[in-house]
C-alpha cells in the first residue's frame, strides 16, 4: 500500500511538471530573426511614382532575410494592405488609421493638411509569421501628454504627424516562449548635441515608463525609427538602462556596419544622421548577429531607411 501511495505521488508530480513545461517551456531556447524597417512615406507629387517603383523590393527583402518579427514604421493604410497581399505567411498587429488610396500622393503637395498636422495617418504595424506565433495582447500609446488617446506631441508645436508606439505580446508556438514587442516612430526637431530636443526627451521618458508598465519583468524587444543616434541626450535612457540593451552593442557578431541608416530612396541623402533605427532587447535575450541591410536595385532602395535585423536567442 505504501509503495502504491508513493508511486501515486510521483505520478502526480510528473504530471504537474509536464503541464508546467508545456505552458512555458523555459528549457527550450527560442531562436528567431527580429527586424525594424521604416518602409517610408513621401511628401511630394512624385511620390506615387517612387512608391510604385520601389514597393516590390520590400516583401522580397522580408522573405529573403526570413524575418520572423518585423516592426515597420510610416506606411499609410493602403501601403499596409498592399503588403498584406504580398506577404501571405505574415499577419500584422495594428488598428490601421486612415483610408487613403495611392493617389493621395498626387493630390497632396507638400504642406499642411488637417489643421497643423501633416500625415496624421501613418501607422506602425508589427508583422509576424502566422504559423509561428500567437498574439496574446495588443495596444497602442501616443507620445504626448495624453498617451491613451490619439494626440500629437508634448510641446503642442507644429510637427509632421502624431507619433505613437504599437505593442503586442506574442507566444511562439513550438516553445511557448512569450515576449513583448514595442514598435515606434519618434519625432526629432534637433540633432545638435548642444540643443536638447524636448519633444524627444519626453517621448523617450514615456517610452521607458510604458515598457516597465506593460512588459514588467518579461522578455521584450523595443524597435523603431527613433530619429536619434546614441550620442543625443534624449537617447541616454535607452543606452544606459539596466533592464535592456542596445542589440548592436550586445551582438556577438556584426555582419554589416554603416554610418547612417537614413539613406534616401536613391542613396543620395546629404543628411548625416548616424544610426537612428534601433532594436533594444531585454537582459535575457542573447544577440547572435546584427545586420544592417543595404540591398538595392541600381541605387534604388526599398525605402529611405535601411532595415536592421538581429538573430536572437531567448533563454
Amino acid at each position: 500500500m505504501k509503495k502504491i501511495f508513493l508511486m501515486g505521488i510521483v505520478s502526480v508530480l510528473l504530471g504537474l511538471t509536464a503541464c508546467s513545461i508545456s505552458k512555458n517551456d523555459t528549457l527550450t531556447p527560442l531562436e528567431m530573426n527580429v527586424a525594424t524597417f521604416n518602409i517610408g512615406f513621401s511628401r511630394n507629387t512624385n511620390d506615387q511614382k517612387i512608391w510604385e517603383a520601389r514597393k516590390a523590393q520590400i516583401p522580397a527583402l522580408i522573405k529573403k532575410y526570413d524575418f520572423d518579427i518585423v516592426g515597420t514604421q510610416e506606411p499609410y493604410a493602403f501601403q499596409v494592405k498592399w503588403l498584406q497581399g504580398e506577404l501571405a505567411e505574415y499577419a500584422f498587429v495594428e488598428e490601421l488609421m486612415g483610408s487613403e488610396t495611392p493617389d493621395i500622393f498626387a493630390k497632396r503637395p507638400a504642406g499642411y493638411i488637417n489643421g497643423n498636422i501633416i500625415l496624421p495617418n501613418m501607422n506602425n504595424p508589427i508583422w509576424y509569421k502566422k504559423n509561428k506565433f500567437d498574439v496574446l495582447e495588443t495596444g497602442k500609446f501616443w507620445f504626448s501628454k495624453t498617451p491613451d488617446v490619439q494626440s500629437g506631441g508634448f510641446t503642442m508645436k507644429v510637427f509632421d504627424s502624431e507619433r505613437h508606439c504599437t505593442w503586442a505580446k506574442f507566444r511562439e508556438k513550438s516553445t511557448n516562449k512569450e515576449f513583448y514587442v514595442f514598435n515606434l516612430h519618434l519625432i526629432c526637431k534637433s540633432r545638435k548635441l548642444d540643443k536638447p530636443d524636448v519633444e524627444q526627451i519626453m517621448s523617450v521618458e514615456l517610452l521607458v515608463k510604458k515598457i516597465h508598465e506593460i512588459a514588467k519583468n518579461e522578455t521584450f524587444f523595443v524597435m523603431g525609427d527613433f530619429n536619434a543616434n546614441k550620442y543625443l541626450n534624449s537617447m541616454k535612457p535607452m543606452f544606459t538602462s539596466k533592464d535592456f540593451s542596445d542589440s548592436k552593442t550586445k551582438a556577438k557578431k556584426i555582419l554589416n556596419e554603416v554610418e547612417n541608416t537614413f539613406v534616401g530612396f536613391f542613396g543620395e541623402s546629404k543628411l548625416s544622421t548616424g544610426v537612428i533605427d534601433h532594436i533594444f532587447v531585454s537582459n535575457n535575450v542573447d544577440v547572435k548577429t546584427y545586420n544592417t541591410i543595404t540591398d538595392n536595385e541600381n541605387n534604388k532602395y526599398p525605402s529611405d531607411h535601411l532595415p536592421v535585423v538581429i538573430k536572437v536567442l531567448v533563454k
